[in-house]
């Protein structure tokens, strides 16, 4: 009779530890940190076409397949005798007011932007033999993020391409 009573009373002591076990287990896994990262490559790659006639510089970005989607930004840089206009003759350019021209929407994996036309001023009107200038691109991407609606758009506070051409 003692050891079945010894025998009931361990019984009894598992079964409330063991209702607490798992109590004791959610307290770790909700309350536990972890150390150390993983670097993700998510792919990105741009390229910049470009061709020079009558004074204009004609651009085109291309994002690679295997790339993600991005958002585009360019700009010229000139001296002050050789002001730069822009035009998109087939739109879907637009000044941001900061000196760069943006890419509207993100160019998906293998497209293309339209074109961006980078007009070189020059003083007389019309180029002269020894003139001289110089006229740097610049373009940058950024990964396209989408908000809580899908809506794609871009944080130009993370740079993932940054490309530099003079001409």
């Amino acid at each position: 009779m003692k050891k079945a009573s010894i025998g009931l009373a361990l019984l009894a002591a598992l079964l409330v530890a063991g209702s607490s076990l798992s109590a004791a287990w959610g307290y770790f896994t909700t309350y536990t940190q972890a150390r150390g990262g993983l670097p993700i490559d998510l792919g990105h790659e741009t390229e910049i076409h470009e061709d020079v006639s009558d004074m204009t510089k004609h651009l085109v970005i291309e994002n690679k397949e295997e790339s993600s989607p991005v958002f585009v930004r360019a700009r010229g840089f000139s001296d002050s005798e050789h002001p730069l206009t822009y035009s998109a003759p087939e739109g879907g350019w637009k000044d941001g007011g900061d000196g760069f021209w943006y890419y509207e929407k993100p160019l998906q994996p293998g497209e293309s932007t339209t074109k961006l036309d980078v007009k070189i001023g020059l003083p007389g009107g019309e180029p002269e033999a020894g003139d001289e200038f110089n006229v740097v691109v610049i373009y940058e991407s950024t990964l396209a993020l989408y908000d809580a609606e899908g809506n794609p758009y871009a944080d130009w506070g993370v740079i993932l391409d940054k490309y530099e051409e003079g001409a």
